[in-house]
């Protein structure tokens, strides 16, 4: 994804979030098509440093622009820190059952629980890949495996949008520690990051969303 594109999704996805119906009240979502015309005649206008801005995701910097902030919260099992929404098990678990449509199913109910509470952005699927036991956050993520983990978390991701909420797919890449993870320096080679660490979110991306 070349930097223009990222900026263009970025931005779009604010507006398509804001956009979305609420589970309470009877908006329409407005076309696809609609939300990315403004997105890209919104980035044409944008000076350097609100482009930086949409990407740190400091939206008090682009709001005289009309793009909204988005409502975050973490999802990897259920809204975490919500009352009245469904804890479900940790993906580590959810990964050992490889069912794909299980995971459809928890993503949906995450997105539906999601936009019931207010939120337009889901902080998840973890799909870090596990090198060793050591790691603080592997009950978060899928396990060692690539393949499982891209396919699980592309299923998550699909249901997840499909609710009108978008997902956060995390954490871009190679992100294998918790202790000291502001400043660890990850050595890895080119392969390994193409074939190993990088696998699972190319499979999220190629998933193609369910038609309307």
């Amino acid at each position: 994804m070349n930097r223009r594109t990222f900026l263009s999704a970025a931005a779009f996805t604010a507006l398509a979030a804001s956009m979305a119906p609420a589970v309470t009240d009877r908006a329409v979502a407005a076309p696809d098509s609609a939300a990315q015309d403004r997105a890209a005649e919104l980035l044409a206008r944008m000076t350097a440093a609100e482009k930086e801005a949409l990407v740190r995701c400091d939206f008090a910097a682009v709001a005289h622009l009309g793009i909204p902030a988005l409502t975050m919260v973490d999802a990897s099992a259920g809204l975490r820190g919500e009352t009245g929404v469904t804890a479900f098990p940790v993906p580590v678990a959810q990964a050992a059952t490889f069912d794909e449509a299980l995971a459809g199913r928890i993503g949906e109910a995450i997105g539906a629980e999601g936009r019931a509470k207010g939120y337009d952005n889901a902080l998840g699927p973890t799909i870090d890949l596990t090198r060793t036991w050591h790691f603080g956050r592997q009950a978060e993520a899928m396990g060692e495996d690539p393949v499982l983990a891209g396919r699980l978390g592309a299923a998550l991701t699909v249901a997840i949008q499909s609710q009108y909420m978008a997902a956060t797919v995390k954490h871009f890449a190679a992100y294998t520690q918790e202790v000291d993870r502001f400043f660890i320096d990850i050595a890895v080679s080119d392969r390994a990051l193409h074939e190993y660490y990088q696998a699972p979110f190319r499979r999220v991306i190629a998933r193609p969303p369910p038609p309307r």
